[in-house]
């Protein structure tokens, strides 16, 4: 099989996309998926890339279910008619640059193991004689489908106004639809569909709303709401027009949201726990994940949680899938009672990052580290991605080695406490680095 495989599926370096991964890729879904959803985004490039991935899944004999455009979450919800569904877009989103996403038939997106399976499944795959194709039928109800259940899910609530920015891209046929129909007053911003406007940078991370602050600080109680285009992350902008960083937007989620079961990949501020076990939570009801999306949606699956947050956004009961539109209608029902922009100095936390050399076989490190995190001070949990050490004041986490270095993180409310939770990262990876 073509190495090119893995690079479209799994996290790249600059690998071009061609219309011929888009083919591959879809050859290798219908090999063991007869039936498969597509959907996808409204950029021009798109359609090339949806249409290749078409002709490989027909080409193998498999039908496809074309769902026209929708937002990725609603891309997720339709993985239910069919054995999975494919999101083509070109907005670039967790690590993958190849525009297509995956998603098992509960909405999951596929994990590493599946992407592999796949990778395997396509190298013993013989050419297509085309003399069984597939059919292609046609369903143009996905995007109704995701916002009559995304109101079920919220209901009717009491929410602050939102001026609402979608980036003019296809999550303009959801986002204020369900935000309005559960009773929250929609001050729309490019907030309709438009393939000739291109933001500035189409992830809600970094996405500009700079020009907004006049607008929302003039409007008592207005609050904002940033989506990427394909409506998977929110950026959320308190009521004095200032944005409010990611992690404390995650902890004012969980807030609104009161979880009774949370997912928290390991990369994730202590807060959002802090937060979980303070709305009345059973610490038993609370776990750790691996830090990729997938996992996360799959830990939160297998637990039945009622939320996971991971580094790339939140995601909800009924679609373990990133999800900013209920997002923004959490953060609308929280800010409606009080100020969202002292709730996120409340919350915040100090956080610094370093890294450290191995000075041995990678494989020998992890055994040392595994044997050392767990005989010390601390609660840890240990997985792929690496270590987490939950201390009274903080925690440590230590990424597992890449080309002979650790990246460590570390994060408490003193700034004293965190200098030397990294200097206690660094003593452990010397450490794990000698023991053999």
């Amino acid at each position: 099989m073509p190495e090119r495989m893995g690079l479209v599926l799994r996290s790249g370096t600059g690998a071009t996309v061609t219309t011929e991964m888009g083919i591959e890729v879809g050859r290798a879904l219908a090999a063991e998926h007869r039936r498969v959803a597509v959907i996808s985004d409204d950029m021009r490039s798109t359609r090339m890339m949806k249409e290749a991935l078409i002709s490989g899944i027909l080409s193998q004999g498999a039908d496809v279910l074309d769902c026209g455009g929708a937002a990725e979450p609603a891309a997720a919800y339709a993985a239910r008619l069919a054995d999975c569904s494919a999101y083509v877009s070109e907005c670039p989103i967790y690590g993958n640059p190849s525009g297509y996403r995956l998603f098992n038939r509960d909405g999951r997106p596929f994990t590493e193991g599946q992407i592999r399976r796949l990778d395997s499944v396509h190298s013993n795959l013989s050419p297509p004689d085309h003399t069984g194709l597939g059919k292609r039928i046609l369903y143009r109800n996905a995007v109704h489908d995701y916002n009559s259940f995304a109101v079920s899910r919220i209901g009717k609530m009491a929410g602050a106004p939102v001026l609402l920015d979608c980036g003019c891209g296809i999550a303009s046929e959801s986002a204020p639809q369900v935000l309005e129909s559960v009773g929250i007053e929609v001050i729309s911003v490019n907030s309709h569909r438009s393939r000739d406007f291109i933001p500035k940078d189409p992830s809600a991370e970094t996405q500009q709303f700079g020009w907004l602050h006049d607008f929302i600080s003039n409007k008592e109680g207005c609050i904002g709401i940033g989506l990427d285009r394909i409506g998977s992350r929110a950026t959320v902008i308190g009521e004095d027009g200032s944005v409010i960083d990611p992690a404390s937007a995650a902890v004012l989620a969980v807030r609104s949201v009161k979880p009774k079961s949370l997912v928290a990949s390991m990369d994730v501020t202590s807060r959002v726990k802090e937060e979980f076990l303070r709305n009345g939570g059973d610490p038993e009801m609370f776990s750790l994940s691996p830090m990729r999306t997938a996992d996360a949606a799959t830990s939160m699956a297998e637990k039945d949680a009622d939320m996971a947050v991971c580094g790339a956004g939140i995601m909800y009961r009924g679609i373990p899938a990133l999800d900013g539109i209920r997002t923004a209608a959490a953060i609308s029902k929280l800010a409606e009672e009080g100020s969202l922009k002292k709730m996120a100095e409340e919350v915040s936390i100090l956080r610094e990052s370093t890294s450290a050399r191995i000075d041995c076989d990678p494989d020998a490190f992890i055994r040392g580290m595994e044997s050392i995190v767990f005989s010390g001070e601390g609660e840890a949990y240990s997985c792929r991605d690496g270590w987490r050490i939950d201390m009274d004041k903080g925690w440590l986490m230590i990424l597992s080695p890449e080309r002979g270095v650790c990246r460590m993180s570390a994060e408490s409310y003193d700034s004293a406490y965190l200098a030397g939770l990294l200097e206690t990262g660094t003593d452990l990876v010397r450490a794990a680095s000698r023991a053999q």
